[in-house]
This record gives structure tokens, C-alpha cells and sequence, in this order.
């Protein structure tokens, strides 16, 4: 589905079906480098997966709350569209130097 939309920004949980997105991630970076935004309950500030990822190419996260999500939303909403048109405006490299 990345060649056929060929997205400006990828949204990337650390927990998937069949692959955990640090391998997905990592095994992206190398093939078609592009924007990534983590969105986990797993990735909060300073956690080794969030370094991880961080560390694999990923350009920010964001954290899924975990407490008072009724109330939460609209500022959860609003910290995820921020970063991902911080996303958008970035360029990737493919990490060779």
C-alpha cells in the first residue's frame, strides 16, 4: 500500500499483527526511507522503544493516553495532526552517510 499511496507522512504503532513495528520500521528506513510518526501506548519520552524507534529513523511520537481518553481526544487529536504535518515538511535520509 506505500508504493500504491505513496504517503507524505506514515503513522507506525510498535505493536502490530504478524511484524512489531520496530522491525517494520527499521526494515522501511532501509528500502524506502520516508517520514514516520510512532503512535503507541508503548512510546513515552525516554522509553527504550521510543529511543529505538527514534534511533531506527522515526522522526517524532506520539504517546496514546492512557488515563482520562474521554477528556484527552481533542488534545491527543490535536498533538498528533501537529507532528504530523511536522512529518510532512521533513526529509527523511536513508541513513547512509
Amino acid at each position: 500500500m506505500i508504493k500504491q499511496h505513496n504517503p507524505d507522512v506514515l503513522t507506525l504503532d510498535v505493536e502490530m499483527p504478524r511484524m512489531d513495528g520496530l522491525d517494520f520500521l527499521e526494515r522501511l528506513m532501509r528500502l524506502r526511507p520516508m517520514p514516520v510518526l510512532m503512535v503507541s501506548s508503548l512510546t513515552q519520552s525516554g522509553s527504550e522503544i521510543t529511543l529505538r524507534a527514534l534511533e531506527l529513523g522515526a522522526l517524532d511520537f506520539v504517546a496514546k493516553p492512557s488515563l482520562g481518553i474521554r477528556n484527552g481526544m481533542m488534545e491527543y487529536a490535536n498533538e498528533i495532526a501537529e507532528k504530523l504535518r511536522a512529518a510532512a515538511r521533513s526529509r527523511p535520509s536513508s541513513g547512509a552517510a
